[in-house]
Parts: C-alpha cells; structure tokens; sequence
C-alpha cells in the first residue's frame, strides 16, 4: 500500500501509487515530514517551506528551543537562530515499504555535538485516513542534557495548512470536548485535533499521547494560526537525560479525509 523511495536529500512516501508525503533530511536546519498530501493532492500541512511567518515551522517537525549539554551553552534546535542549533541527519537505519527510521544528531553552529536521535514513522492506510506511528527518541550520547522549560518545543510539532487554521475556519478541539485555542491551550488531553475543510472536504489532523510517555497526558500547545504541538516543557517544567541514558516518546498521528 505504501512505498519510501530515497531521492538523496528527500524520501518520497506513495500511497496507492501517489504521493503522500516526503521526508526532507537536507537542504534546511533540521529535517520534517511534509508537506503531507490528501488522496486528491491537497496538502495537510504547511508547504511552503520558506514562509516568512515562523519559518521553522515546517509541516511536521521536531525540535528543541533550549537544549543544554552539560558544560556548553544551550542551543536552540526550534527557532533556528542564527547563532543556535541545527538537527543534522547521519543515515537511514531503515527504509521498508511502510516504515523509516532516520538517525540524526543535534549540534551547534560550530559543530559540537549535543545529543543523537533517532525518529522513526511508520504509516498504516486506512479506511480514508493514513494512521502514523511516530516514535522520537534522544540519547545522551555526549554528557548530560537538560530540556529546558520553553514554549519553543515539542517533542514534535506540526503547522497545519493555512485553510486549516483556527483563525481562518479550522477547528481545534480535545478529548475533553474542549474547543478553541482560548479552551485547548496548555490544557492536558490525551489527545487533541485541529480540523477543517480543504478542496470542500472535511479533513482533520488528531494527534494521540502514548500513555507510556513521560508525563503523560501531554500539555497542548496549539495556536489559531497553526501550531499544533504536544509540549509538557513549558506547561510542565525541564526534563533531564543523564549520560548514557535516553528518552522516547511516541504519538500516533491520523490524517484524516472524513473528518
């Protein structure tokens, strides 16, 4: 049902003999998934990829905006300053028909090496929708890390396509029947939505906490203008990785065409 085909610098990812998505590992400061495409070419997320509004927010992504190894001063790996981070991809551990894992280091402008990790997504096809396993693990690898407390943070995040946007039409809501980026925002839930109408269809973006994830249920950091990112940093303090240690989460992400 899906196929990932390495085009050096982009993995293209088919579904059904089209394009679903890519996954761009150069060419920008860190890597994203996307634009991620509907059945019919529409795009779920964000595509333009040099936006001038908050143009680190591409489609779906991962990054950090206060990471600190022990001895150096922190980086920022979401903003993309200038003077901060970037996540550099290493290779590819795996690329199946369904699955890819990429390892990729953290590191600062001058090179340093902060902190290794390793992402993999795994799709699945469904009745109208692509279901996503996306797993986001961070290894200490060089000396201790601190997370720190900013609103600048994921794990992951996504920028939903403007026509999805709560301040165009779309819609965000939560398992609690909370609605609205003035509801939703920093509230825990164990998942959270962002939906809305592309091409005259109603399409949604649903976003689920593994509860085996630190903190869990997660703090939604979910804007108007299209941010969509599960961040307990902000909401619920710093997280550290001792030397040698790691840490995982996972989220399921549905991309949905009925709504």
């Amino acid at each position: 049902m899906f196929s990932i085909t390495d085009k050096d610098g982009y993995l293209e990812i088919s579904r059904r003999g089209a394009l679903f998505a890519k996954y761009v590992y150069r060419g920008y400061p860190k890597p994203f998934l996307g634009p991620v495409l509907t059945s019919d070419g529409l795009t779920f997320t964000r595509a333009d990829e040099h936006n001038p509004e908050h143009p680190h927010q591409r489609s779906v992504f991962v990054g950090h905006g206060e990471v600190i190894l022990e001895g150096r001063p922190p980086i920022d790996t979401w903003n993309e300053p200038k003077d901060g981070g970037i996540i550099q991809h290493v290779r590819f551990e795996t690329i199946a028909p369904e699955r890819f894992i990429a390892l990729n280091v953290w590191k600062s402008r001058d090179g340093v090496p902060y902190v290794d990790e390793r992402r993999e997504f795994v799709f699945r096809d469904l009745d109208g929708a692509v279901e996503v396993d996306h797993k986001i693990t961070l290894y200490a690898t060089y000396g201790k890390i601190t997370l720190g407390p900013t609103k600048e943070a994921g794990p992951f995040a996504i920028r939903v396509a403007d026509e999805l946007r709560g301040d165009r039409g779309g819609k965000i809501e939560n398992a609690e029947g909370l609605v609205g980026e003035r509801e939703c925002w920093g509230k825990v839930s164990p998942w959270c939505k962002y939906s809305g109408t592309l091409g005259g269809k109603h399409v949604s973006i649903k976003v689920i906490d593994d509860p085996s994830n630190v903190d869990y249920p997660t703090a939604w950091h979910v804007r108007d203008y299209g941010l969509f990112a599960a961040n307990n940093f902000y909401f619920k303090g710093s997280r550290e990785i001792e030397v040698g240690r790691s840490l995982t989460w996972k989220f399921k992400i549905i991309f949905s065409e009925i709504g």
